[in-house]
């Protein structure tokens, strides 16, 4: 358990398995110093736990656990450094029984040189957070985003934090995250977007230099984060993986949906990944046309005075159908013989005659809305005979 300046416990019971050993131990160094024996000391400790009972009103209260009286203890505390401060996340802890968590106190130390590896950390109430009215952090759904302004570059900072129930019961201290701020470089530069095909290829330039002026080319990598209209950026960046060049292609993208992107280098300071200042928003509406490839090894035969065409399944995943187009030996032009697209890879004209010549084209159409339609076939005929 870790103590801060001017915390205020008020889980002091002593049926608590901590305090209950503690406050046998103290009984103990107590009893050896006034000379009373050791089977003299359980009496006592028995005498002592005890004798709040036979002062009760008597009046029973709802049967509470004393460790269902402490609130769960945050595990999941992380921090990470951006432009606008070092960022702590972390998850509320479910309610306790006959008690709500009502805030949170986050607690802040700082290691200067000179202190030893295994020293204590000295932590500070930083700031409260109150989960209802959250006036300086953000919160959604159960997770709660508090940003830590007050920093200084070259220090390292270390956090910790603990819930507060309505009846002012403390949780122990959470798991312990150390950040060390450097100095974040400068936003890339020459940020573009540009739609091709199926994808959106962003591309930039490495930022010139780190926050201040100073020059690095130790640049870790890069983080992408995107958005939609009307939306918030995710905590999380869109790549998965740490980005170690200077371009990337977001391919999972929706047809005539805006989409907006922001750009950060990453610096490595110590033992810290630092997230350096965003470029300038770019957006992009894809409205590209995928257009099907035109299906291939088309043949026709004759089949008792009509023509049977057949031909090769496209590959593509999205199509709908075929349509078929055919013209006559003195005809300049093809027209298309079938009213709507063809489902099967196969086709019986029977609109010809027999000592006529026929040629014909087969492509395919999609199923987007614009339902494109692929480059016609290669072309194939046949003289119809009785």
């Amino acid at each position: 358990m870790c103590w801060y300046k001017d915390r205020e416990y008020k889980t002091l019971n002593i049926f608590q398995p901590i305090l209950f050993a503690r406050f046998y131990q103290l009984l103990q160094i107590f009893a050896g110093k006034i000379g009373i024996r050791k089977d003299g000391i359980k009496y006592l400790f028995l005498i002592l736990l005890f004798l709040p009972s036979f002062f009760s009103c008597g009046k029973k209260a709802p049967p509470v656990s004393s460790l269902r009286s402490i609130p769960e203890t945050i595990s999941d505390l992380n921090a990470s450094v951006r432009e606008e401060g070092i960022i702590l996340v972390f998850t509320r802890p479910k309610d306790i029984e006959y008690d709500r968590i009502k805030k949170f106190k986050i607690l802040r130390a700082e290691k200067k040189k000179g202190d030893c590896t295994n020293c204590p950390y000295h932590f500070e109430l930083m700031d409260d957070i109150f989960f209802e009215m959250p006036e300086n952090a953000k919160v959604k759904d159960n997770t709660i985003i508090y940003t830590d302004r007050n920093i200084k570059y070259g220090i390292t900072y270390i956090y910790q934090v603990i819930a507060c129930t309505e009846k002012e019961i403390y949780s122990e201290g959470s798991n312990i995250v150390k950040v060390d701020c450097g100095i974040p470089f400068l936003s890339p530069m020459g940020f573009t977007a540009v739609e091709k095909e199926s994808k959106i290829i962003l591309s930039w330039l490495p930022p010139p230099s780190l926050f201040g002026g100073k020059e690095s080319k130790d640049i870790y990598g890069y983080n992408i984060y995107r958005r939609k209209d009307k939306e918030e950026y995710p905590f999380i960046p869109l790549n998965k993986k740490i980005n170690k060049k200077p371009f990337y292609e977001d391919t999972g993208i929706e047809n005539e949906i805006t989409y907006y992107y922001k750009i950060c280098a990453l610096r490595k300071f110590k033992d810290t990944l630092i997230e350096g200042l965003f470029t300038y928003e770019v957006m992009v509406t894809p409205i590209y046309d995928v257009i099907p490839e035109a299906p291939s090894h088309l043949v026709c035969l004759q089949v008792e005075g009509e023509v049977l065409l057949v031909w090769e399944k496209n590959k593509e995943t999205d199509i709908l159908g075929y349509n078929i187009y055919r013209r006559g030996y003195h005809e300049d032009t093809y027209k298309k013989i079938n009213a709507d697209p063809v489902k099967k890879i196969q086709y019986m004209d029977k609109g010809t005659k027999v000592g006529n010549k026929y040629f014909y084209r087969v492509t395919a159409v999609n199923n987007l809305p614009e339902q494109n339609e692929s480059p016609m076939s290669k072309e194939v005929n046949i003289f119809i005979i009785e």
